[in-house]
């Protein structure tokens, strides 16, 4: 093998080496890309998942606060029929209290 043929087939492995390389690198940028977009999915859907927990958990709160409402209400009318009878002495129609 002559000089010259030798520099004309190492000049063809380097870049037969630089095109294996390039293409390993894309490679990896794609596999790399990839992992990302499957990580933001996946962080998206925690995401969702939180704020729904959160939704419910605020409705849970908002129907127990109702619910502690309805049940003040309820003693305060008690109190409140209980108190008429004391004063006048006799029993008064829930509709009576509705009105004072």
């Amino acid at each position: 093998m002559s000089d010259e043929e030798a520099r004309r087939k190492a000049r063809e492995l380097q870049e037969l080496i630089r095109k294996r390389r390039a293409e390993k690198d894309q490679k990896m940028e794609r596999e790399q890309e990839l992992e990302r977009i499957k990580g933001t999915k996946a962080l998206a859907g925690v995401k969702e998942q939180l704020e729904e927990a959160t939704m419910r958990r605020e409705a849970e709160k908002r129907k127990q606060e109702k619910l502690n409402d309805v049940k003040a209400m309820s003693a305060l009318e008690e109190q409140l029929r209980r108190d008429k009878e004391e004063r006048f002495g006799k029993k008064v129609h829930s509709t009576l209290i509705a009105q004072w």
